[in-house]
């Protein structure tokens, strides 16, 4: 029965003070009252010409003195404000981490063995990332055969989704998939971010990568990880793969035979082990965010780095409301006018609603 106490803390334990509202109401009632008898007969007659109306125990229980007496309690702690710690991340004002989204937006980007393509898919993770994302900056950065910068590291959500309305139809003036010239831009943009928090790049791409530059791409995310900065990649493609449309309805082709894009996980890996992250391929829920996000980014970089854990708080459930409810019910009861016949009926049938 107690359990629900447990770990109950105040968020202003002052409040509490408020409940001895009705005593000191009483008291001052009491020293005024023996005050006006004193001027009206001596101490020693007053006995005599004094009537007190004698009430029962459950008269005296289910009065209105109780129900107003009980209303001050809860609104007392309603005030102090109940509440439990939960395990979590600090408040929403209190940026941990910055993360630039290096989004792929190649042709191959257009194939849809993922749904309903793979650019369009990615605007709905990221849709999906902003909602899960807390104490977090992002930015966002594109690319195909050049980088471009499409939104600066901001915590400013709504700019976010504005832009995002056009990425999936976003034409670059350069065609290919530079990956390493993409992570070196978006490296260099987190550098000129002003406030410095954990810093970290997320790919999100196709992964249709050629192995020509693996090993210098490696040797840069390792510089990268050295300098506080780490790699995750978030992969966009089926390991089948699909042909690359082109407009017009038309396939893009090679020797007569349609072009397949698909994803090089082989590659994929050995670029986050070398970035020090984790990759993840996209699911239809959100197990892939809290796995490659909240499992991997947050956790890792607040739990596992002590200057991060030192300052971790948790979450707080808030107990306020259910304080609050009782106490409106019990100064109706004590305020409500009742006619005097109706009083204890009307106190026993408030008694049993709010029980």
């Amino acid at each position: 029965m107690f359990e629900i106490f447990a770990g109950l803390e105040w968020r202003q334990p002052l409040w509490l003070l408020a409940a001895f509202q009705p005593l000191l109401l009483y008291l001052w009632l009491y020293w005024r009252q023996s005050k006006q008898q004193q001027n009206f007969a001596d101490k020693d007659l007053l006995p005599w010409i004094q009537m007190r109306q004698q009430k029962t125990i459950w008269q005296k229980i289910f009065s209105r003195n109780t129900a107003y007496s009980l209303a001050w309690l809860f609104f007392a702690i309603s005030l102090a404000g109940p509440r439990k710690a939960e395990p979590g991340y600090r408040s929403d004002s209190e940026i941990l981490l910055d993360v630039m989204l290096v989004v792929d937006v190649s042709r191959s980007m257009q194939a849809m063995d993922i749904k309903p393509s793979r650019l369009r898919r990615a605007v709905l993770e990221i849709y999906e990332f902003l909602s899960l994302a807390r104490n977090t900056r992002v930015g966002i950065t594109v690319f195909a055969g050049r980088p471009h910068l499409l939104v600066p590291v901001t915590a400013d959500f709504k700019a976010l989704k504005f832009y995002l309305n056009s990425l999936d139809t976003l034409k670059l003036p350069t065609r290919g998939s530079d990956v390493l010239k993409a992570l070196k831009f978006a490296k260099n943009e987190l550098a000129n971010v002003a406030e410095k928090h954990k810093q970290i790049l997320l790919l999100m791409s196709d992964g249709d990568f050629k192995n020509t530059q693996a090993t210098i791409t490696k040797t840069n995310l390792q510089k990268f990880s050295a300098q506080g900065v780490d790699t995750y990649i978030f992969t966009l493609a089926t390991e089948e793969g699909a042909a690359i449309p082109l407009e017009g309805g038309n396939w893009l082709e090679k020797n007569g035979q349609a072009v397949i894009s698909k994803s090089n996980n082989k590659l994929l890996a050995s670029l986050v082990a070398a970035g020090n992250g984790s990759m993840k391929t996209v699911t239809d829920d959100e197990s892939d965010w809290q796995t490659l996000y909240q499992q991997g980014m947050m956790k890792k970089n607040i739990k596992a780095k002590g200057e991060l854990a030192g300052k971790e708080k948790g979450q707080w459930h808030e107990y306020y409301q259910w304080a609050l409810l009782p106490a409106v019910f019990l100064l109706m009861l004590a305020l409500f006018p009742f006619s005097r016949g109706q009083n204890q009926a009307n106190a026993m049938l408030f008694w049993v609603i709010l029980l």
